[in-house]
């Protein structure tokens, strides 16, 4: 008789627990999210969540490694498979997001090309490191040989760096530079540390005295 009472004593904790609910005395149990837009706090039936959670409680069938997207308020899809570290773009309203075109080059930077033109990869902005403007006077120059180094200061040039120059004005108009059949001088460029260099060297066979002239020099990176 004892142990048939201590059974209806255990069944009766566990229907009286069963209609507690979730709570404080009942704090393990799981409790489904509302409907969006149900603001009440209260919980959502479990009739509710197999009839509304993507057609009785399963998933769309999408596409392995394929990105899930709304193409409505209630229904949803999957994209085509995205290869690895693929940038994805929105659709827009229930259009499929796409991704940009290839995945880049080191160093490149995904630039935008303005609204309605999906974006592309381009190289990083080059960064001026100097520029400057140097006269260039030199005495003359023998067959086969070159000048003394004319320079420019070039705070934060690296001799690792590219100096690129060029006149600024007409050149063939200045002795050395003319076009002939014996040739014509040439211009030297080269860096050294926080320094630009230029050398003319003179590729004929007899001495030239160049005329004075002027170059535009940058060094970017």
């Amino acid at each position: 008789m004892r142990r048939w009472l201590a059974a209806l004593v255990v069944l009766a904790s566990f229907s009286a627990q069963a209609q507690q609910g979730c709570g404080p005395s009942n704090p393990n149990c799981f409790v489904p999210m509302p409907p969006n837009g149900d603001s009440s706090d209260r919980a959502a039936s479990t009739r509710w969540v197999l009839t509304n959670v993507a057609g009785g409680g399963t998933l769309p069938a999408g596409t392995a490694g394929g990105i899930v997207y709304y193409t409505s308020t209630s229904a949803v899809a999957s994209t085509i498979q995205l290869p690895a570290f693929a940038i994805v773009l929105g659709g827009g309203g229930a259009l499929t997001p796409t991704t940009v075109s290839g995945l880049g080059l080191p160093g490149q930077l995904l630039t935008s090309n303005g609204p309605a033109t999906p974006p592309t990869w381009q190289a990083a902005p080059v960064s001026t490191v100097a520029a400057g403007s140097l006269s260039i006077s030199a005495g003359a120059i023998g067959s086969a040989t070159c000048s003394a180094a004319q320079t420019a200061s070039a705070t934060g040039v690296a001799t690792t760096d590219v100096v690129e120059a060029s006149f600024n004005g007409d050149p063939t108009l200045i002795t050395g530079f003319i076009p002939a059949t014996t040739g014509m001088l040439a211009i030297i460029p080269y860096p050294t540390l926080n320094t630009v260099n230029f050398k003319i060297c003179n590729n004929t066979s007899a001495s030239i005295t160049p005329g004075t002239f002027t170059l535009n020099w940058r060094v970017a990176r």
